[in-house]
């Protein structure tokens, strides 16, 4: 056992966050690792506390009395640097102040945004992507939303309060752009759902100005009509058809590159298909 396990086991958790992302469909997400920031890991070694980091989950532990206090007790300033493995975390994930990153609490119906989080001002697509959170900030969110709702009752030592943070994918408009298009009339071909039909069933995809190929030719291209949300494994899933009569069964999922486009500026998938 090494010296900080055995601290830990001495102490008790004073909260725990599991952290998710939507684009593994809710489920647990790993690939980070977490580093104190500035003085935290001086005053976690002066208090005797200690922060561990297992898999998907970060625990805090605390000496005996200070875990079963109020969350609004822990007065130091306790700040963690999240830094994210996978180079196209900050592909598939929504870090534009819009994002709908929530945390929530065991026993608490709502969930708050992610205000303790601070995005790295750097962080460009091609960078690491790195996260700079607040303890002190996360359960002073919990306190100021518990006082209009049912806070987390903490009846004996083993009830510790467990946060979820999910991040939320980037959302994109899907294109394809087909080329080798056999001389067919554009009104010819149509991108549905595949059948039996996806959850992608009431998405449409419309006719837009194609691109330019090596050889002259201009692509037929379909865009989405709305945005659809980046994920490991889409549940929407679509196929080409001519003459409606299946050309393609089921076109692939675009991939994590992606343009900015259109009046919105909403960033486009693109996916080009030699047909």
């Amino acid at each position: 056992m090494s010296a900080k396990q055995a601290v830990i086991t001495a102490l008790l958790p004073l909260f725990t966050m599991e952290v998710l992302h939507q684009y593994l469909s809710g489920g647990a997400y790993a690939a980070f690792a977490l580093k104190p920031l500035g003085d935290t890991e001086k005053i976690l070694q002066r208090l005797g506390w200690a922060g561990e980091q297992r898999e998907n989950t970060f625990t805090l532990y605390a000496e005996r009395a200070a875990a079963m206090l109020e969350q609004d007790a822990v007065t130091p300033d306790l700040c963690y640097a999240m830094k994210f493995h996978d180079p196209d975390f900050a592909r598939y994930t929504d870090l534009s102040p819009r994002s709908e990153s929530m945390l929530s609490f065991t026993g608490m119906s709502n969930q708050l945004h992610a205000s303790f989080m601070k995005f790295d001002s750097g962080l460009k697509t091609h960078s690491p992507a790195i996260i700079s959170f607040s303890v002190n900030q996360l359960l002073s969110d919990l306190q100021s939303h518990s006082v209009h709702s049912n806070p987390p009752q903490r009846e004996s030592e083993g009830d510790v309060p467990r946060a979820r943070l999910t991040f939320s994918s980037r959302s994109t408009i899907w294109r394809y752009d087909f080329f080798n298009h056999r001389g067919a009339a554009a009104k010819d071909y149509a991108v549905v759902p595949a059948v039996p039909a996806s959850t992608g069933a009431h998405l449409e995809f419309k006719l837009v100005a194609g691109l330019m190929g090596p050889d002259g030719e201009t692509s037929l291209a379909f865009e989405s009509s709305r945005a659809i949300p980046l994920a490991a494994a889409p549940r929407e899933c679509f196929m080409l058809l001519l003459n409606n009569k299946k050309l393609i069964a089921d076109l692939p999922t675009p991939g994590l590159d992606f343009i900015r486009g259109g009046e919105d500026c909403t960033p486009r998938s693109c996916q080009i298909i030699y047909l």
